[in-house]
């Protein structure tokens, strides 16, 4: 964790925010000290990117390993990912975005407003299809479907994208 700044708890109940060059005593000594409380409370710390994006990997590792294990396990053709769709979309509802579904045949297209929908577009997207391929791995996920087995990574990118 990155510290950027250190708040001075003496103002908790103030609305007032300060900024001193003040250098704090021990480990912190170089960092800027903050004097900061809003109405909405306040900030110790904040996470570089970096440790955001490690801590939302952790937090979500074990279900994006199941999506991709049941996604694994259940390959379908290009074209013929209707019971993949089916799955997709349902997720998607349980995270409370509407999926768009049939755009292509099987695709599926869903849209999520951030927090200023207005500013900005960023387009995701993930392959669902698998490949004819007999899938010849001894683990639990192995795939269901004789001849179609998940070995180019279309399973990864549908369960991280989700």
């Amino acid at each position: 964790m990155i510290i950027k700044a250190i708040v001075c708890p003496e103002l908790i109940f103030s609305h007032q925010f300060r900024y001193h060059q003040t250098i704090p005593p021990g480990p912190l000594k170089g960092l800027p000290y903050l004097n900061l409380l809003t109405t909405f409370g306040f900030i110790l710390n904040e996470m570089s990117l970096l440790e955001k994006i490690k801590s939302l990997s952790k937090s979500y590792s074990g279900e994006v390993i199941e999506l991709r294990r049941h996604l694994h396990a259940n390959p379908e053709l290009s074209y013929q990912e209707f019971n993949t769709a089916k799955f997709v979309a349902k997720k998607l509802r349980e995270y409370g975005i509407e999926p768009n579904e049939g755009v292509a045949t099987t695709g599926i297209v869903a849209l999520v407003k951030g927090k200023n929908p207005d500013s900005s577009t960023v387009a995701l997207r993930a392959d669902m299809d698998a490949l004819p391929i007999e899938e010849a791995n001894n683990v639990s996920y192995k795939s269901k479907n004789p001849g179609i087995m998940h070995a180019c990574g279309h399973d990864v990118h549908t369960a991280s994208l989700l």
